[in-house]
């Protein structure tokens, strides 16, 4: 076994241990950080690329592309601050989970997939324009995903409610972003019932998870290669594991609740605007 093996076993048996991470103290920002990341980042999508075209990229190997990631962004300065893990190897331990967060940045597509696989697979609610790109289409195709086209939104939610059905029987749990686009801010009445939805159908769990990812500012081309902030704390929280029960207005509810909260903790603008169904 290599050295950077067993740090990488070690990290995940910690993690299962403690149910939580910290980014170690001491270490030092990137001269240019923007750049750095993203050179860091694409170094790691062709790694994993490589080994999805060889058919090798299997649940192991995505989680540590994803830790890959994660130590991308400490080298240049990120703090990265995870907490409740704990709360989804319960819910993991009780069935199928759909995980509902809010959505910031790429960062959590980059980082959550790691710290979902030391309890469970994770697939993701991507767009079906990423199953073509060349360096992230094989990538793709390889991990748990569910694919939509954007163009037709009922159409979507029949794709995501089926797709993610089926994703949740083989035992494989299920992140949705119920805001759809990325926003530095939270809106409650903007956080539709789609995760809630799919659990109801499924019969799985629902498990909340809060998260601060405005390090990684949207790019104006790319929305992926965005300005990085080392300035700002990435933060992630898995709330308690729920049930759906009659028209699932109860676990919506809790959702938002511990989201708002942590969004309070951790300074993040809230807005009010109408509600969303």
């Amino acid at each position: 076994m290599s050295n950077h093996d067993a740090e990488f076993r070690s990290y995940v048996e910690a993690l299962r241990a403690d149910g939580r991470y910290a980014t170690p103290a001491g270490g030092r920002r990137a001269w240019w950080p923007t750049p750095s990341l993203h050179a860091r980042l694409m170094w790691v999508y062709l790694r994993a690329g490589r080994a999805a075209r060889r058919g090798v990229f299997d649940a192991a190997a995505y989680a540590l592309a994803s830790y890959r990631c994660l130590r991308a962004v400490e080298a240049v300065g990120g703090r990265v601050t995870v907490t409740g893990l704990e709360n989804l190897a319960a819910a993991v331990r009780r069935g199928p989970v759909v995980g509902i967060g809010n959505h910031m940045s790429a960062i959590e597509t980059l980082l959550l997939p790691g710290f979902f696989n030391v309890h469970t697979p994770v697939a993701f609610v991507i767009k079906q324009s990423l199953l073509d790109f060349p360096v992230f289409g094989p990538i793709m195709r390889a991990v748990p995903c569910i694919a939509v086209g954007r163009a037709d939104p009922r159409q979507d939610l029949r794709d995501v409610l089926e797709q993610g059905t089926e994703w949740l029987r083989r035992g494989t749990a299920v992140m949705v972003f119920p805001q759809a686009t990325r926003q530095p801010w939270f809106e409650p009445g903007r956080f539709n019932t789609l995760g809630v939805k799919l659990a109801a159908r499924a019969g799985a769990l629902v498990v909340p998870v809060a998260l601060c990812t405005d390090f990684l500012a949207p790019g104006r081309m790319f929305k992926d290669f965005g300005t990085v902030h080392p300035g700002r704390p990435i933060r992630i929280a898995f709330g308690p594991p729920r049930t759906v029960e009659g028209n699932g207005r109860a676990a919506q509810a809790a959702t938002v609740a511990f989201i708002e909260a942590a969004m309070r903790d951790w300074n993040v603008p809230i807005r009010y605007e109408e509600t969303k169904t």
